[in-house]
């Protein structure tokens, strides 16, 4: 982890910046950095699988060297029955791009090895195909034990949300971290960082002053936050015919939560936030409002 300091005075209203470049991950190494961070209930869920199958057959096409010609080659999963994938040469057409196939490999999940569904001769040939099986089984196995790339940022991003960060920048993905939770970040990120992988986060700290562009960026992205939560809340309950109960619970303890991230950043911000939080509390009127219409109308 590469980490910077730029004025920061441990008043408890500083903060840190961090952003990454994005790697995969082995899972037990992920899973160690979780539990260090005390955070382990954050681990993906998501099977390794597809990941798995995608990267074996661009391992694959990516060896074989294909002439190409400046034309892009894509992987796509196959049908969702099927654990699988099928790489193809994307040719632009005059009103929609062609697709080419390359070679689509299936997974056999009874004996946990990889075949060639089919291959076109155009591109390579393929003299001992149960060697290449063979060759694919072995980097499938292997590549079972990572997590990939997107997998990797979104925990970690997950984790900053959870501590109470922010995403100031989609582009580039900076997020902003308060600094009551900082240490854990750091442990984190340090664990991370040492394990085996391409991951390599940094972490500038700096105090929070009024007026400078950094204090602006942090109280434009809460605000950016609370819109976006918001909006979407308003948008689900339009386009719902009956809300769930559960639906409102979720959408109430969401709320909940997010008043509660507000008013930590009054706090951090030194400066009150009231139209943010007459947001919030209209958008729980309207989900009460649903709920009680529903009620009238049982």
């Amino acid at each position: 982890m590469s980490a910077a300091t730029v004025g920061f005075d441990g008043s408890g209203l500083d903060g840190a910046f961090a952003w990454w470049e994005p790697g995969q991950m082995r899972v037990s190494a992920l899973r160690d950095a979780l539990d260090k961070a005390s955070l382990s209930n954050l681990l993906p869920k998501a099977s390794t699988v597809p990941s798995a199958l995608k990267e074996t057959l661009s391992g694959f096409v990516t060896a074989a060297n294909l002439k190409v010609r400046g034309l892009p080659i894509v992987i796509n999963p196959l049908a969702n029955e099927v654990k699988g994938c099928e790489a193809v040469q994307r040719r632009p057409g005059q009103q929609v791009n062609e697709f080419a196939h390359i070679m689509s490999i299936v997974l056999d999940e009874t004996t946990d090895k990889v075949h060639i569904a089919s291959h076109n001769p155009t591109f390579f040939s393929m003299p001992n195909q149960r060697a290449v099986e063979d060759k694919m089984t072995d980097v499938y196995r292997n590549q079972l034990d990572w997590y990939p790339t997107p997998m990797v940022s979104s925990c970690l991003a997950r984790a900053i949300e959870h501590l109470g960060g922010l995403l100031c920048r989609k582009t580039g993905g900076v997020y902003y971290i308060p600094e009551t939770a900082i240490d854990r970040f750091e442990t984190l990120a340090d664990y991370m960082d040492s394990a085996e992988g391409d991951m390599s986060i940094t972490i500038t700290k700096f105090p929070l002053i009024p007026g400078e562009r950094s204090y602006r960026l942090v109280a434009q992205s809460l605000e950016r936050e609370v819109n976006e939560a918001v909006a979407a809340v308003e948008e689900a309950l339009r386009s719902i015919g009956k809300q769930r109960a559960n639906g409102k619970v979720s959408r109430t303890e969401m709320l909940t939560d997010l008043l509660a991230k507000v008013q930590s950043y009054e706090n951090i911000l030194g400066m009150p936030m009231l139209h943010i939080l007459e947001a919030i509390t209209k958008c729980q009127e309207a989900v009460d409002a649903h709920a009680a219409i529903e009620d009238l109308t049982l």
